[in-house]
């Protein structure tokens, strides 16, 4: 049995790559690389949208409808992959960056490295190096 849907608060729909042929609308997505999303099929993926579009063809043009509200070029604050989470970066004369969100952990002893999940401001869509321009799905 499939999920049924009871109400839908629209987001934002952008064009991409879909890997798998003739999914139906409404399965759940995660980015597999840049403008690129195939069917969630474990526990801990990150969930970008649902299809709306299939594709009919393995590799195909389809549309995903996102939870997000902005697909934005910015630029990259050390590099950042398709699917990563994304937080606020260093301005870099004046201008507006992202860098790569990492999971808070425990380092030796009691210490914490990572950032805290509040700091997500979105997921890149499409990555690139640093100072490299990406493209970012933004809440």
């Amino acid at each position: 049995m499939s999920n049924k849907i009871r109400a839908r608060v629209e987001g934002l729909a952008v064009p991409a790559v879909i890997h798998t042929a003739n999914l139906p609308q409404d399965t759940a997505l995660k980015i597999t690389g840049d403008a690129t999303v195939d069917k969630s099929t474990t526990v801990d993926d990150k969930i970008v949208g649902e299809l709306r579009v299939p594709s009919r063809t393995a590799d195909g043009q389809g549309t995903v409808e996102t939870r997000f509200r902005a697909l934005v070029d910015a630029e990259c604050d050390g590099a950042i992959a398709a699917g990563d989470y994304i937080k606020a970066g260093d301005h870099n004369s004046g201008v507006q960056c992202f860098k790569k969100w990492t999971p808070l952990g425990v380092s030796a002893g009691p210490v914490f490295t990572g950032d805290l999940p509040h700091l997500i401001v979105g997921q890149c869509w499409v990555g690139g190096a640093d100072t490299e321009t990406g493209t970012f799905l933004l809440f």
